[in-house]
């Protein structure tokens, strides 16, 4: 009789601990599902404010209406807004202070090689001959580009073509906006010349691409590097991009959306987006 007792008790204990361990899993598999619900509603929460971001950035796009694109003006401001526990940021950045890969002219190509010398003008001329790209990315795909010539060598300092092209622009680099390195790459530049036009710029920005000559001629830059900047540059853009970044602060998650945006007769354009 006792030993049945014993067995019965035994047989009462085991099922009570799977009972408890069951109970327990369970309320942890509930736990699970109810903060994977809050992180699936959080981040769907940063992709409609993301959105928002990218209509904001149009917006202010679409809101100037100067002939002349720079880093003064408005849209060129980075923003940022903080509220219900999120953070939504965005950047512009106009694709003319780049160079257009697809549109090029040759000689402006192959002042690559000032950058980095190792890229033979073979290497070049196929790059030349493989194009339109789509994407930038393309480029190393169709052509063997050296990694550190296209995404460039962060220690060293140098830019890579990742960070100096385009396939997006009109073609004419913005003197506006363009950095020192694009700058040094046109034909004719020197070191003297582009720091005259970033200083000038910075205190007076270029305003009409009819007046390009005649501005520049004020400036002290010399009539042959006059007539290079002319041939190459341009004061306005076409194509921005844009990136923008909702962080949640409360669940640790994040959307972000990159996106160009292109000029046309009929308004702003999307051209192309991606969301992460």
């Amino acid at each position: 009789m006792n030993q049945r007792r014993a067995l019965i008790l035994m047989t009462v204990l085991w099922a009570l601990f799977f009972l408890s361990v069951a109970a327990v899993s369970l309320s942890f598999s509930t736990r699970v599902a109810v903060r994977l619900r809050g992180l699936g509603a959080e981040q769907t929460r940063m992709h409609l404010l993301a959105q928002e971001g990218l209509r904001r950035a149009m917006r202010a796009l679409a809101e100037d209406q100067t002939p002349a694109d720079t880093l003064q003006e408005e849209w060129a401001k980075d923003f940022s807004l903080q509220a219900d526990g999120a953070l939504l940021s965005y950047k512009i950045f106009d694709e003319e202070r780049l160079i257009n890969i697809n549109t090029a002219a040759p000689e402006l190509l192959s002042n690559l090689r000032l950058l980095y010398p190792e890229v033979e003008p073979e290497l070049l001329d196929q790059v030349v001959k493989a194009r339109p790209y789509a994407v930038l990315r393309d480029v190393p795909a169709v052509v063997p580009i050296p990694a550190a010539v296209f995404f460039g060598n962060e220690p060293a300092g140098k830019a890579g073509w990742e960070q100096l092209l385009t396939v997006y622009s009109r073609g004419r680099i913005n003197l506006n906006t363009a950095a020192r390195t694009v700058l040094l790459l046109i034909p004719g530049m020197t070191e003297p010349a582009a720091d005259t036009l970033i200083a000038k710029r910075a205190a007076a920005p270029f305003e009409r691409n009819e007046t390009l000559s005649e501005e520049l001629s004020r400036v002290g830059i010399g009539a042959a590097q006059i007539v290079s900047l002319v041939k190459y540059g341009a004061v306005n853009a076409s194509a921005f991009r844009v990136t923008v970044a909702a962080r949640s602060q409360l669940k640790r998650v994040r959307a972000d959306i990159e996106a160009v945006v292109q000029r046309r007769p009929q308004g702003l354009a999307v051209i192309f987006y991606k969301e992460s």
